[in-house]
């Protein structure tokens, strides 16, 4: 027999086709289509398998790598053009007739002559309004519930703090219902939560308070859930 065809892998010396007889070279011819036909389909494999992805096979997306594909948009394309349509009432921002603050910028001097002006009323003035949203500061309320001693009877008496007052020191319900808010309509966890609170408040909650302001609003909205159901 002819020994095997040498493959890139094996050691053994390249065969001289000089010293083959004519059966020797038979054999290998045959051994060589034989072994490109292996080849071929080990490449053929290969392929099959460099070509399957999520969309075409059962792997998960993540091994499609960085090379996925785009997403295809399942709607069909509109006839309309892009922004605002014909007819569709737009929210342009507009001066309103009774602003919160008037702020009054005051003419004393002619920008010609350099004449006062500070005694002269004005003919007209030119209007401009600007949209903001006013400094965030927490404002503390302290609820003091005075203490009365009866001169007739010696009870001591004491006024009834609001339901809602319960502690020495608590949030107030328009800080538990931003926070309830945020965290369960706009799903904002809870590390971010105490970041926002910290930066625009100043007010350092911690995780165990957030939970617990969460925890009242369930329990209150208990009874709403049973109607609701």
């Amino acid at each position: 027999m002819f020994p095997p065809v040498a493959t890139p892998n094996s050691m053994q010396p390249p065969i001289n086709p000089s010293k083959l007889s004519p059966e020797q070279k038979d054999e290998l011819i045959v051994q060589l289509f034989a072994q490109i036909a292996k080849l071929t389909k080990e490449i053929s494999e290969l392929k099959s398998q460099l070509s399957k992805n999520s969309r075409n096979s059962s792997k998960p997306p993540s091994s499609d790598g960085y090379d996925k594909p785009k997403p295809k948009s399942r709607r069909g394309k509109s006839s309309k053009r892009s922004g605002g349509q014909k007819g569709h009432k737009g929210s342009t921002l507009r001066q309103i007739e009774h602003p919160e603050h008037i702020v009054y910028h005051d003419i004393t001097r002619c920008d010609g002559c350099g004449f006062d002006l500070s005694a002269q009323s004005a003919e007209d003035i030119e209007r401009r309004q600007v949209f903001d949203i006013p400094p965030i500061k927490v404002q503390v309320c302290e609820h003091r519930a005075e203490i009365k001693t009866c001169p007739c009877c010696s009870l001591r008496n004491k006024a009834v703090f609001p339901a809602l007052v319960t502690q020495p020191v608590q949030y107030g319900v328009e800080l538990q219902a931003v926070d309830t808010y945020l965290s369960q309509y706009q799903m904002v966890p809870f590390k971010r939560l105490q970041e926002l609170f910290n930066d625009l408040y100043q007010i350092p909650l911690s995780q165990g308070t957030l939970d617990s302001i969460l925890d009242r609003g369930y329990a209150q909205l208990d009874s709403f859930e049973h109607q609701a159901r």
